[in-house]
């Protein structure tokens, strides 16, 4: 803690926190108890001090436009990938005609699922864009 202040309230509270630890200690040796009172003090005193945020997940929260299409959609795209290379490690006779083509499948499918994507994510950023002006 670089403020003064904080760093003396967070060293009064801990020293209330843990007070009678001494005691503790001669009258029992047993570790995890010790640790146990050492660290609820610790936690307590950082707390009152530091207060606490809740953490959220941001991953959660930007995915609102992932569904059922769009998964099935990536599944056939990742078909088509590996087909794609499951072609070329089998292909040892020289003929490129079906790699060519299961290369087109894959870049088709590809092309299929970005629009798709793109699309999903412009729906629900007008229907958020909705909800905040209906709001006003």
């Amino acid at each position: 803690m670089q403020d003064e202040g904080e760093r003396n309230k967070f060293k009064c509270g801990l020293k209330e926190n843990i007070s009678g630890l001494d005691e503790l200690c001669m009258k029992e040796l047993d570790l995890e108890n010790v640790w146990q009172n050492v660290k609820k003090g610790l936690v307590h005193a950082a707390t009152e001090v530091c207060g606490v945020s809740k953490r959220k997940n941001e991953r959660k929260n930007n995915t609102l436009w992932w569904d059922d299409e769009i998964r099935m959609e990536v599944e056939a795209k990742k078909r088509a990938w590996l087909n794609l290379l499951a072609t070329k490690a089998g292909n040892s006779s020289g003929t490129n005609d079906d790699i060519e083509r299961k290369k087109a499948v894959f870049r088709h499918l590809n092309k299929r699922v970005k629009e798709v994507v793109e699309r999903k994510k412009q729906e629900r950023t007008d229907k958020n864009d909705r909800r905040i002006s209906d709001n006003l």
